[in-house]
């Protein structure tokens, strides 16, 4: 799979741009804040339907823009033909408001979720690794979500459940409620919970196995690296908690068990990497885990993700950087890379890479 056009209107500092790209490895060089992440959020964005830097969707929108929108269309080859997806933001007075199409057919975000298989990996992915958990949560649902449709129907719906679970608790605690009116809430955690949990786990056992051995590609290091699944509570074991921790939970007013309190672990030779690994270590974990992901979605889409690399050799040492180009230049059809320094990367990358130079917002073809 590859995106062969890109257009954008008003989305960052792009007010125009249309722009073709070949298969292989597209490479967008420039200094800094002219626009090369920007590129691959927009490519990651119709993806996934939602941005992997900005906080809010109205982020995306020029400041520049009259009147306030943006759109941001993508002609996809796939294995089944072209797909094209489109999406229109137009800022609100509290959250944007976004449109959706896929091949020109209005549609809903969870139904183009997974269409498009993208990976990015940029600088603020090391959080992954020494970041909160919650972090880590939401990197397992989107990867979950874009694989298993009945996934995101579980977690909107276990969303919802706490929220009205954590409103009745408040109020039991304030008597303004009765403690048996949890009974039809606990059910609903634990129904929506439980598919949550299961996946989860599964999703991590099948990631520890391929991030293993990617890492041991990245670093040529023999030390296996372990990812593993921290739930709050076994799936097994969800009621019971319930039952058993009914007190403290009305006491703090918060549901304290479920997956909304699950973490993932990185660990090697048994320690916490969090803790215990240079920056350097960490961000070839998040690389390694990143990669894995791609995998996950290469078996399960049946289809090459699209990989998107913001600035990711810049703290890589030459071997690493050498066997990262060696290992995506080879397993997919399309990889685009974004740099600051054409120097620090492996020469046959730029030899074989199609160039493009970034400036204010435009792209121009490089030799």
């Amino acid at each position: 799979m590859f995106i062969h056009q890109l257009k954008l209107t008003n989305f960052r500092n792009y007010p125009h741009l249309e722009a073709k790209l070949p298969p292989g490895l597209v490479l967008f060089h420039g200094d800094n804040a002219q626009g090369k992440t920007n590129l691959l959020e927009a490519v990651s964005f119709l993806s996934l339907t939602r941005s992997f830097r900005a906080e809010a969707e109205k982020e995306l929108v020029s400041w520049q823009a009259e009147p306030a929108f943006a759109r941001v269309t993508g002609l996809f080859t796939t294995k089944h033909g072209t797909l094209n997806i489109e999406i229109a933001i137009q800022p609100g007075s509290a959250e944007a408001r976004k449109r959706l199409w896929l091949n020109g057919v209005a549609r809903r975000a969870s139904e183009i979720l997974g269409q498009v298989p993208t990976v990015a990996f940029s600088v603020q992915d090391i959080n992954l690794v020494n970041g909160p958990p919650g972090q880590r949560r939401r990197y397992l649902d989107i990867l979950a979500c874009q694989i298993d449709p009945p996934y995101m129907r579980h977690l909107q719906r276990y969303q919802r459940v706490i929220e009205q679970r954590n409103h009745l608790l408040r109020l039991i605690r304030s008597g303004q409620a009765q403690t048996q009116e949890l009974g039809v809430w606990n059910q609903e955690l634990v129904t929506a919970g439980s598919y949550l949990i299961s996946l989860r786990r599964k999703l991590t056992d099948v990631l520890r196995e391929k991030g293993d051995g990617l890492h041991r590609r990245l670093t040529r290091e023999g030390e296996p690296l372990e990812i593993n699944y921290l739930p709050s509570v076994e799936e097994e074991k969800f009621s019971a908690a319930l039952a058993q921790g009914q007190g403290r939970e009305i006491e703090s007013g918060l549901s304290l068990w479920g997956p909304h309190r699950d973490d993932l672990r990185f660990l090697m030779a048994g320690r916490d990497m969090a803790s215990y690994a240079s920056r350097g270590q960490q961000r070839t974990i998040a690389l390694a885990l990143k990669l894995a992901e791609a995998e996950v979605l290469r078996d399960k889409k049946e289809e090459t993700p699209i990989l998107l690399l913001d600035d990711v050799f810049s703290e890589l040492d030459p071997p690493r950087q050498e066997q990262l180009m060696a290992s995506v230049s080879s397993d997919y059809q399309q990889v685009l890379i974004t740099t600051t320094d054409l120097a620090g990367l492996p020469q046959p990358a730029l030899a074989q890479a199609t160039r493009f130079h970034v400036r204010q917002g435009q792209l121009f073809a490089s030799p």
